[in-house]
């Protein structure tokens, strides 16, 4: 017959994994909604060339502009 104690103790750790597991796919969620969110707005951003004539972009990426970058 297994002891009370024994149980008790995977009883402990078994909320222990369940609360990690809960607390990791709740930071996955949440990084990837804010991932997500900045690709939509880099690719809002670049979509309109709002960034086009940022002083220094001209220079770095050639004539180019910064709309053909992204």
């Amino acid at each position: 017959m297994t002891d009370r104690r024994t149980i008790n103790g995977i009883d402990e750790v078994m909320d222990w994994i369940r609360h990690r597991l809960q607390t990791f796919v709740a930071l996955i969620s949440i990084w990837g909604t804010l991932l997500f969110c900045a690709y939509a707005i880099l690719d809002y951003e670049a979509d309109q060339c709002h960034y086009r004539d940022i002083r220094g972009f001209d220079e770095v990426l050639g004539k180019t502009g910064w709309c053909r970058v992204l």
